[in-house]
């Protein structure tokens, strides 16, 4: 199974996509990953919960929105003029962890792997699903009640040290696995792949102008050289500089040893060009 170290890094990190923070497509993918391993092994103790969500296609208004000329009096495609939907999930709670995982995209096949199910068909009348087993008849399944969660719930997002923490200790995991079986195999290298499409954000870097030194500074000049995004500080006569006079090496107070580690990964290193001596 998946140590827990990484269990409850990846439950900070999910919190840190949340909150649009770098790697979010990547963790989504590590958090499916570990629900996919855990379920296998019958310990997702996965269940489908649903909720009453506000439309985001229409916003509320139940009327369809045309990007081309605005809103419309016909019925919102995807709510049908109510102004709400019905969203889907599935919840696992792994290692005290509790997480949810969108029902289309992924939570439907974490869920008929938890059960082992041969097949799970959604019944939109009833809003609950038909969970078939070998040899068994068709079982009616409700969706339950999510509690205090609720989707897009805020998360908090962290950068520089910190992310280079968390995101090292489960992708030390992730490059280290093996798929127990086929049907791993490409949710593991789907994941790896993954890993290596994201840049890590920085943050802001030091108190002082970059190029003078002068304190108390407020602007800010924003740089994104693979695989790293940061920001530096810079007076009002550094901020009027052309860009192609920017110093965009990456600062070496950014470059501690859990973002070096994590820049290892991506073939990066301090000696290479973008990096400040």
């Amino acid at each position: 199974m998946v140590p827990t170290d990484v269990v409850a890094a990846l439950s900070v990190l999910n919190g840190h996509a949340r909150a649009f923070g770098c790697g979010r497509d990547a963790i989504y993918q590590y958090k499916g990953l570990v629900a996919r391993i855990y379920a296998a092994a019958g310990q997702a103790n996965a269940r489908p919960v649903g909720v009453m969500a506000k439309c985001n296609y229409c916003l509320g208004t139940g009327k369809f929105f045309c990007q081309y000329n605005g809103q419309t009096d016909d019925p919102c495609r995807k709510c049908a003029r109510s102004g709400y939907v019905f969203l889907r999930f599935t919840e696992t709670t792994i290692e005290g962890h509790s997480w949810h995982h969108p029902w289309i995209s992924e939570g439907s096949e974490i869920y008929r792997r938890s059960v082992g199910a041969s097949a799970i068909e959604y019944d939109p009348a009833t809003r609950s699903i038909w969970v078939t087993k070998s040899d068994q008849q068709p079982e009616n399944i409700g969706f339950g009640f999510v509690g205090d969660w609720q989707p897009n719930s805020k998360g908090e997002g962290t950068v520089g040290e910190r992310a280079a923490e968390l995101l090292n200790t489960v992708e030390d995991w992730l490059f280290a696995t093996r798929p127990d079986g086929f049907d791993l195999r490409w949710d593991i290298e789907r994941a790896q792949r993954a890993a290596t499409g994201y840049s890590l954000r920085l943050g802001w870097i030091g108190d002082h102008c970059h190029y003078c030194g002068e304190p108390n500074i407020r602007i800010g000049q924003g740089h994104y050289v693979r695989p790293f995004e940061w920001t530096v500080r810079c007076c009002e006569v550094h901020s009027k500089m052309e860009v192609g006079t920017w110093d965009k090496r990456v600062p070496p107070a950014a470059l501690t040893p859990a973002v070096l580690k994590w820049a290892e990964r991506r073939s990066w290193s301090a000696d290479k060009p973008g990096a400040a001596p």
